[in-house]
């Protein structure tokens, strides 16, 4: 290895870990949701009451580092562009792959399946929008998208008691119902502001011709 190559290496090597550290001091928890998810799933496959329990466990950490996250980065002022991108992308990580979860478990009735793919859809919408006209002010989350995320995030925590509980300890049948109807409420949110994203899409394209 000749002493340019070393040199320049080194200090490839010295940015590499400068970044990282950076990282790791704003984006941690945000970093954690996408790392975690895949083995949230995998603790909810295996056939495992105790495996479940872990997975119901680890999602509402989960949960718990999307609220601290962002209250670190405000608190310290080191809200960063990575940390913008990457939040929205965690949360729909996580959110889509514990509903699409869930279906393959059977655990939505037909008649909420529909709400189901409306949220997907809705989620990588906004989330595509934001990578073709950046994360601008006007396509940031309002209290109608946080309440949304907030609707979501229970219904997942309710069906998810339901795969793990005792069925004579605590009665499944209402926390089932409960699920459902908060899901639907989700959706119905997650409809409207779909709808906002959508005009504000539009009027930027408008202001591009």
């Amino acid at each position: 290895m000749t002493k340019k190559f070393q040199l320049v290496f080194f200090f490839a090597k010295q940015y590499i870990i400068i970044n990282l550290m950076n990282l790791k001091k704003n984006n941690i928890l945000t970093l954690s949701r996408v790392l975690l998810t895949p083995v949230l799933l995998v603790l909810f496959y295996m056939d495992s009451t105790a495996s479940k329990g872990l997975g119901l466990v680890l999602f509402v950490f989960l949960c718990a580092t999307d609220i601290l996250d962002g209250y670190y980065a405000r608190k310290a002022k080191t809200e960063s562009q990575i940390g913008q991108v990457l939040d929205p992308v965690a949360d729909k990580i996580m959110a889509i792959s514990v509903l699409m979860m869930l279906l393959d478990f059977q655990q939505i009735s037909r008649g909420f399946v529909w709400v189901v793919f409306v949220i997907i859809f809705r989620e990588l919408f906004v989330q595509g929008m934001r990578i073709l006209i950046g994360n601008s002010e006007q396509i940031k989350s309002d209290l109608g998208g946080k309440i949304k995320s907030f609707l979501l995030n229970f219904s997942l925590f309710l069906f998810l008691i339901n795969l793990c509980a005792d069925s004579q300890v605590i009665a499944l049948d209402k926390i089932h119902s409960w699920a459902e109807y908060t899901l639907f409420f989700s959706g119905f949110l997650a409809c409207i502001s779909g709808y906002k994203f959508v005009k504000i899409f539009v009027a930027m394209l408008k202001k591009e011709k």
